[in-house]
């Protein structure tokens, strides 16, 4: 087996059991009383700063997420991409 078979039997091995605790996860939200998810909602005391959050999280998500893409992207060409990616990705961090 080489190493490709090993990390590609290990990311399915991953899949699988993200998949098997998302379904978990949501079969439990299925189940969920009103009286549960209200527990899971965030006690508001300043609904203005709320509404004002909510978007600066929704936009520092999405950066995190655009960043990690890249990191993988990189991954995929190589250790000297992955070197180059990592000092670039140092600069977009603040």
């Amino acid at each position: 087996m080489t190493l490709r078979d090993d990390l590609e039997k290990a990311s399915q091995e991953s899949i699988e059991e993200t998949d098997a605790l998302l379904l978990e996860e949501f079969n439990s939200l299925k189940r969920a009383t009103r009286k549960d998810l209200d527990t899971l909602r965030p006690k508001i005391s300043d609904p203005v700063l709320y509404d004002k959050i909510i978007p600066i999280i929704a936009d520092a998500t999405q950066n995190n997420l655009a960043l990690a893409e890249f990191q993988q992207r990189l991954e995929k060409l190589g250790t000297d991409a992955v070197k180059v990616g990592k000092e670039v990705i140092k600069l977009f961090k603040v």
